[in-house]
């Protein structure tokens, strides 16, 4: 069975969490705690793992700044409902799943061919990036 990775933001301490649920759910409340603070648990709080990759060998979690060389742009790395214009690997239309959306909301599915994106961090840490 796969391990379900997750990371979470705590902005009090400007700390990420990074746990595993199979980790989670086996411990006390107390381990528990130390793993992901309470205080933390929210819609939309988890980032999870997409159990892809980047060219560099980092894990790719929803949240991270990506930089695709193949068109020189950064993305942020989201998950749900998203509409395609035009993508080669996607017809046009709605889809459900990880995606790729740019500072225009351009947006496009994330592909296994993450041999060609880097992380270069992520919107909690790193958020002056998205500036750029």
């Amino acid at each position: 069975m796969e391990t379900i990775k997750l990371r979470v933001w705590d902005k009090e301490e400007n700390k990420m969490y990074y746990f595993d649920l199979t980790s989670y759910m086996s411990v006390n409340e107390g381990g528990q705690e130390e793993l992901c603070p309470s205080k933390l648990v929210g819609p939309d709080a988890f980032m999870q793992f997409t159990g892809l990759l980047d060219k560099n060998g980092k894990e790719i979690y929803k949240g991270d700044i990506i930089y695709a060389s193949l068109n020189d742009n950064k993305y942020i790395l989201k998950y749900g409902e998203y509409s395609c214009e035009y993508d080669e690997a996607y017809p046009k239309g709605k889809h459900y799943g990880w995606y790729l959306q740019d500072k225009s909301n351009y947006c496009e599915g994330l592909s296994d061919d993450s041999l060609l994106i880097e992380v270069i961090g992520n919107i909690y840490e790193n958020p002056e990036m998205l500036d750029d």
